[in-house]
């Protein structure tokens, strides 16, 4: 998982950082499809 993934995977965690703001930073190409669904359990694609 990249540096900017686990920082993001913190950021929800701590609910600092909604799921529609780690879908955003996926559609963005901030962080990866698997990225997020390790972070949220979903697939990404909802």
């Amino acid at each position: 998982m990249s540096a900017r993934a686990k920082a993001l995977a913190n950021l929800y965690r701590r609910k600092k950082i909604t799921l529609e703001g780690l879908k955003k930073a996926a559609s963005d190409g901030m962080i990866t499809e698997e990225e997020y669904a390790k972070i949220t359990g979903e697939d990404g694609k909802g």
